[in-house]
């Protein structure tokens, strides 16, 4: 067994390569949609699993990097793995199982993860390198964003995975809500609240951004373009929340420090945004209203759609199996593989599929981890913003809402981001509390008396 310098570089070797592969997960996040619609178009579907194999890289490699010594999310989690691989077992027994639970696994279990490794192996300047790649991206994302609203909805640059038009999804008549360079403009939407997160970390902690300001000027034009032209609620709603948190955090750390340089900040970038969305892009405001009006009398108010998606589950727990339907039976993949159609098999809810696919007792559990591990990342990102560190609240105004009852167990798109953001709340209020003790520490030593 290595010991000294020699056991202190191998771990910082492993660090470093699951560092690297968390990065090849987020650019291949990106790409994954480049591939599957205009490069490889005649095999998307195994570039399905493009990301697959990195993050299996960076899962054996942090268990060779953390030993015996597992975080409790770490125990958490495999605990969870196990108690749904007893289920598997049950379903496969009783003859409910079927190919989509290997999918299931998959969506359930490959990415959650990230939520341990990245606050445990990242460093300061990891998570700063992410956040600049992140706006990099930005910019050819938003420019692509902006040729998409502008193309019409039949335009090779508006397609899905197919180059059917019928199914392309649109804000109102002949305006489409763009996809960017995802297959669906859920993922855009995701990304650009992401990127939304990350311009407004970069603003008020700018050592976690670019250096330049022309570069974060830019980049953060390009944000706030995506957004606009999203056309989504997927979008607007966690972008209101995001915009919530930052002002929150940002009031919080002005009443500790005295200095509400972050609050008029936050409140400049949001006025900011509005402009660019009403004036800058009037159509865009014009057709957004138009879909909010037209989805508010379909559908009922935003609240109302809140409430339905949360409350969906509910008749589902009398009528569902014991043992539930299959894992990954109710998934996008799952109805592909069971009639030939990406659909909602079983439920469009995310807390109803999974009473319905594991079953009552254990989609509650399921259920109930998920609120508990909200409420965890909420308590430590309200603990950073009392101790005067804004970013981590702003980054849970994104994934918050998104491990509380988005599609992340369900959908291809959703299975990165909102885990790779839970670690980055983690990560973020860790780096700070060991920047806080380094200077208390230097402050004692500085205090204490000469010998």
């Amino acid at each position: 067994m290595m010991r000294g310098p020699a056991a202190a570089s191998a771990r910082e070797q492993h660090r470093r390569f699951i560092v690297l592969m968390v990065q090849c997960i987020f650019v291949l996040l990106l790409l994954e949609g480049v591939l599957r619609k205009w490069a490889l178009s005649g095999i998307e579907q195994p570039l399905i699993f493009i990301r697959d194999p990195f993050m299996i890289a960076a899962i054996v490699a942090y268990f060779a990097y953390r030993g015996d010594r597992l975080s409790p999310l770490a125990t958490g989690f495999l605990l969870t793995a196990l108690m749904l691989f007893v289920l598997a077992l049950l379903q496969a027994a009783s003859g409910t199982a079927s190919l989509s639970m290997i999918l299931g696994f998959r969506f359930y279990l490959l990415f959650v993860p990230l939520l341990f490794i990245v606050p445990e192996t990242f460093h300061a300047a990891d998570i700063r390198r992410l956040f600049v790649l992140c706006l990099l991206a930005a910019i050819p994302v938003g420019l692509l964003v902006i040729a998409q609203f502008h193309s019409p909805v039949s335009s090779p640059l508006n397609k899905g995975l197919d180059d059917a038009v019928a199914g392309r999804f649109t804000v109102t008549a002949g305006v489409v809500r763009p996809y960017g360079p995802f297959t669906f403009a859920l993922g855009q939407a995701t990304y650009a609240a992401f990127s939304l997160a990350v311009l407004l970390i970069a603003t008020v902690a700018r050592s976690l951004g670019p250096r330049s300001r022309m570069f974060l000027f830019a980049a953060g034009a390009m944000v706030m373009a995506m957004g606009a032209l999203s056309g989504s609620r997927s979008y607007f709603v966690p972008a209101a929340i995001i915009a919530g948190c930052m002002l929150a955090a940002t009031l919080l750390t002005g009443m500790r420090t005295g200095r509400y340089r972050a609050f008029l900040s936050a409140l400049v970038l949001i006025g900011a945004f509005l402009l660019v969305f009403i004036v800058v892009f009037p159509d865009a405001f014009a057709t957004m209203t138009q879909r909010q009006e037209t989805a508010s009398a379909s559908e009922g108010t935003i609240l109302n759609r809140m409430w339905a998606i949360v409350a969906a589950f509910g008749p589902y727990l009398d009528d569902a199996p014991l043992l539930g339907l299959g894992i990954g039976a109710g998934t996008n993949a799952g109805s592909f593989l069971a009639t030939g159609e990406r659909t909602f098999l079983l439920a469009e809810s995310e807390w109803a599929r999974h009473v319905l696919e594991l079953g009552p007792l254990l989609g509650l559990v399921v259920i109930a981890l998920r609120i508990l591990l909200c409420l965890y990342l909420l308590r430590v990102a309200l603990r950073a913003a009392l101790a005067g560190h804004a970013p981590s609240l702003i980054m849970f105004g994104f994934c918050g809402p998104l491990i509380l009852t988005a599609q992340i167990t369900g959908n291809n798109l959703m299975t990165v981001l909102p885990w790779l953001a839970s670690g980055l709340v983690l990560a973020l209020e860790r780096q700070h509390r060991f920047v806080a003790q380094a200077a208390r520490a230097k402050l004692t030593m500085r205090l204490a008396p000469a010998v």
